[in-house]
């Protein structure tokens, strides 16, 4: 994955879900703060997916994209890469925000 096909990806969400921000997590959320981790022979050219998570979310809305721009699905053996829905209970599992002492 690079910020080239990260920007697409999230290009494609926002094309099909025209109402709904996309937050974009795990490994290819590096590529807005360094994309030279998706350059030639760095990490994130071993990764194939982004995971994103539409908002305000809906089942439906998971499904389109899901049928549209999943694993297997055209546009993933059209490009290369693929889109894993989360769910908006991923929020659920991630550590509180700090706030910073001062």
């Amino acid at each position: 994955m690079n910020l080239v096909s990260l920007q697409h990806l999230v290009r494609s969400v926002r094309t099909l879900a025209e109402d709904c921000q996309v937050i974009v997590l795990g490994s290819a959320s590096l590529l807005a703060s360094f994309p030279e981790l998706g350059e030639d022979a760095e990490p994130l050219t071993a990764t194939y997916d982004a995971d994103l998570c539409p908002q305000p979310f809906d089942e439906t809305t998971a499904l389109m994209i899901h049928e549209s721009l999943g694993e297997s699905g055209a546009f993933h053996l059209r490009h290369g890469y693929h889109v894993d829905v989360l769910r908006d209970s991923i929020f659920e599992t991630l550590p509180p925000k700090k706030m910073p002492v001062t």
